[in-house]
Protein backbone atom coordinates (compact mmCIF):
# COMPACT_ATOMS: atom_id res chain seq x y z
CA UNK A 1 0.00 0.00 0.00
CA UNK A 2 2.94 2.50 0.50
CA UNK A 3 4.09 1.41 -2.86
CA UNK A 4 1.05 2.61 -4.52
CA UNK A 5 0.89 6.24 -2.27
CA UNK A 6 4.42 6.73 -2.85
CA UNK A 7 3.50 6.55 -7.06
CA UNK A 8 0.71 8.81 -6.68
CA UNK A 9 2.71 11.60 -4.87
CA UNK A 10 5.10 10.64 -7.93
CA UNK A 11 2.47 11.06 -10.52
CA UNK A 12 0.71 14.39 -9.07
CA UNK A 13 4.27 16.00 -8.69
CA UNK A 14 4.86 15.03 -12.33
CA UNK A 15 1.83 17.88 -12.95
CA UNK A 16 1.82 21.23 -13.76
CA UNK A 17 -0.16 23.63 -11.99
CA UNK A 18 -2.59 23.55 -14.81
CA UNK A 19 -2.91 19.73 -14.55
CA UNK A 20 -1.05 19.28 -17.80
CA UNK A 21 1.93 16.26 -17.59
CA UNK A 22 5.17 17.72 -17.29
CA UNK A 23 8.19 14.95 -18.18
CA UNK A 24 11.06 15.39 -15.70
CA UNK A 25 14.57 14.17 -16.09
CA UNK A 26 16.23 16.18 -18.25
CA UNK A 27 13.48 16.62 -21.22
CA UNK A 28 13.79 19.81 -23.23
CA UNK A 29 10.73 21.09 -24.55
CA UNK A 30 10.53 20.26 -28.47
CA UNK A 31 7.98 20.73 -31.05
CA UNK A 32 9.31 16.72 -31.70
CA UNK A 33 8.26 15.50 -28.68
CA UNK A 34 5.74 17.88 -27.43
CA UNK A 35 3.68 18.45 -30.23
CA UNK A 36 1.20 16.33 -31.86
CA UNK A 37 -1.04 16.99 -34.78
CA UNK A 38 -3.81 14.49 -35.94
CA UNK A 39 -5.88 14.30 -39.20
CA UNK A 40 -9.55 13.47 -39.29
CA UNK A 41 -12.05 12.96 -41.70
CA UNK A 42 -15.55 14.58 -41.63
CA UNK A 43 -18.11 14.43 -40.56
CA UNK A 44 -18.17 13.05 -36.91
CA UNK A 45 -13.78 13.55 -36.41
CA UNK A 46 -13.06 10.00 -37.64
CA UNK A 47 -9.70 8.78 -37.72
CA UNK A 48 -7.97 8.68 -41.02
CA UNK A 49 -8.90 5.48 -42.56
CA UNK A 50 -7.11 3.47 -44.69
CA UNK A 51 -9.11 4.45 -47.62
CA UNK A 52 -10.46 7.32 -48.15
CA UNK A 53 -13.23 8.87 -51.39
CA UNK A 54 -12.25 12.08 -53.60
CA UNK A 55 -14.59 13.66 -51.80
CA UNK A 56 -13.73 13.33 -47.98
CA UNK A 57 -13.96 16.19 -45.91
CA UNK A 58 -10.84 16.54 -43.67
CA UNK A 59 -9.87 18.55 -40.59
CA UNK A 60 -7.19 18.08 -37.73
CA UNK A 61 -6.54 18.70 -33.84
CA UNK A 62 -3.48 19.25 -32.25
CA UNK A 63 -1.89 19.11 -29.06
CA UNK A 64 1.25 21.69 -28.02
CA UNK A 65 2.73 21.21 -24.59
CA UNK A 66 5.76 23.72 -26.00
CA UNK A 67 5.52 27.11 -23.57
CA UNK A 68 5.99 29.41 -26.38
CA UNK A 69 3.91 29.22 -29.50
CA UNK A 70 4.94 26.97 -32.43
CA UNK A 71 3.64 27.05 -36.36
CA UNK A 72 2.49 24.26 -38.46
CA UNK A 73 2.14 23.96 -42.14
CA UNK A 74 -0.34 20.81 -42.69
CA UNK A 75 -0.98 19.59 -46.19
CA UNK A 76 -1.32 16.53 -48.10
CA UNK A 77 0.45 15.28 -50.95
CA UNK A 78 -1.76 13.42 -53.81
CA UNK A 79 -0.23 10.25 -56.14
CA UNK A 80 0.00 13.62 -58.72
CA UNK A 81 2.82 14.99 -56.54
CA UNK A 82 0.49 17.54 -56.03
CA UNK A 83 -0.18 19.66 -52.90
CA UNK A 84 -3.59 20.38 -50.82
CA UNK A 85 -3.95 22.57 -48.13
CA UNK A 86 -5.59 21.25 -44.76
CA UNK A 87 -3.94 24.81 -42.95
CA UNK A 88 -3.34 27.14 -42.89
CA UNK A 89 -6.29 27.92 -45.45
CA UNK A 90 -4.57 28.76 -49.06
CA UNK A 91 -7.17 29.57 -51.89
CA UNK A 92 -5.31 32.62 -53.64
CA UNK A 93 -1.99 32.10 -55.20
CA UNK A 94 -1.10 35.62 -54.71
CA UNK A 95 -1.18 35.25 -50.92
CA UNK A 96 1.45 34.04 -48.80
CA UNK A 97 -0.44 32.85 -45.40
CA UNK A 98 1.68 31.88 -41.88
CA UNK A 99 1.23 28.83 -40.79
CA UNK A 100 -1.18 28.10 -38.62
CA UNK A 101 0.01 29.16 -34.73
CA UNK A 102 -0.17 26.84 -32.17
CA UNK A 103 -1.04 28.17 -28.94
CA UNK A 104 0.15 26.07 -25.62
CA UNK A 105 -2.81 23.38 -24.85
CA UNK A 106 -3.39 19.99 -23.00
CA UNK A 107 -5.80 18.79 -24.75
CA UNK A 108 -6.99 18.10 -28.21
CA UNK A 109 -7.78 21.47 -30.04
CA UNK A 110 -9.84 21.04 -33.31
CA UNK A 111 -8.75 23.49 -36.23
CA UNK A 112 -11.11 26.10 -37.10
CA UNK A 113 -12.47 24.48 -40.49
CA UNK A 114 -12.50 21.13 -42.75
CA UNK A 115 -11.58 20.78 -45.96
CA UNK A 116 -12.46 18.86 -49.22
CA UNK A 117 -9.68 18.56 -51.79
CA UNK A 118 -10.51 19.62 -55.58
CA UNK A 119 -9.03 17.47 -58.31
CA UNK A 120 -7.43 14.92 -55.60
CA UNK A 121 -5.95 11.88 -57.52
CA UNK A 122 -6.61 8.22 -57.13
CA UNK A 123 -3.74 6.12 -55.38
CA UNK A 124 -1.34 7.19 -52.51
CA UNK A 125 -2.27 10.60 -50.27
CA UNK A 126 0.21 11.18 -47.50
CA UNK A 127 -0.88 13.89 -45.06
CA UNK A 128 2.36 15.90 -43.46
CA UNK A 129 2.50 18.19 -40.79
CA UNK A 130 5.84 20.65 -40.51
CA UNK A 131 6.11 22.21 -36.93
CA UNK A 132 8.74 24.56 -36.21
CA UNK A 133 8.88 27.47 -33.67
CA UNK A 134 9.90 30.12 -36.58
CA UNK A 135 7.04 31.22 -38.41
CA UNK A 136 6.82 29.31 -41.44
CA UNK A 137 4.41 30.41 -44.66
CA UNK A 138 2.56 28.27 -47.48
CA UNK A 139 5.20 29.54 -49.79
CA UNK A 140 7.77 27.42 -48.01
CA UNK A 141 6.42 24.49 -49.05
CA UNK A 142 4.51 25.18 -52.21
CA UNK A 143 7.87 26.16 -54.16
CA UNK A 144 9.40 23.12 -53.37
CA UNK A 145 9.99 20.61 -56.60
CA UNK A 146 7.75 17.68 -56.38
CA UNK A 147 10.41 15.49 -56.04
CA UNK A 148 10.95 17.46 -52.32
CA UNK A 149 7.42 16.40 -51.20
CA UNK A 150 8.55 13.55 -49.28
CA UNK A 151 8.81 13.12 -45.52
CA UNK A 152 12.83 13.08 -45.21
CA UNK A 153 12.99 15.90 -47.78
CA UNK A 154 11.00 18.24 -45.57
CA UNK A 155 12.64 17.16 -42.74
CA UNK A 156 16.01 17.98 -44.39
CA UNK A 157 14.36 21.17 -45.54
CA UNK A 158 13.09 21.98 -41.99
CA UNK A 159 16.16 21.14 -40.07
CA UNK A 160 14.78 22.34 -36.38
CA UNK A 161 11.35 21.72 -37.12
CA UNK A 162 9.39 18.19 -36.72
CA UNK A 163 8.23 16.63 -39.87
CA UNK A 164 5.27 14.17 -39.19
CA UNK A 165 3.01 11.78 -42.14
CA UNK A 166 -0.07 10.37 -41.93
CA UNK A 167 -0.93 8.01 -45.10
CA UNK A 168 -4.02 6.92 -46.81
CA UNK A 169 -5.06 5.95 -50.32
CA UNK A 170 -7.72 7.75 -52.07
CA UNK A 171 -10.47 5.05 -53.95
CA UNK A 172 -13.26 6.14 -55.82
CA UNK A 173 -16.59 3.63 -55.77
Amino acid sequence: MSALAACLLLFIRSRGDDGVYIPRGGHDASVTTDVRITIYTMPGMKPLAESVEPTTAFTGTYTSLLPDKAYALVFAVDAKREIHWVAPAFLDPNEDPSGLVLEKTASETPFRSSVVFEELADGPLSFFSVVTTDEVHVSDVERLPPEDRTKERLQARFVHGAVREQRTVVVRK
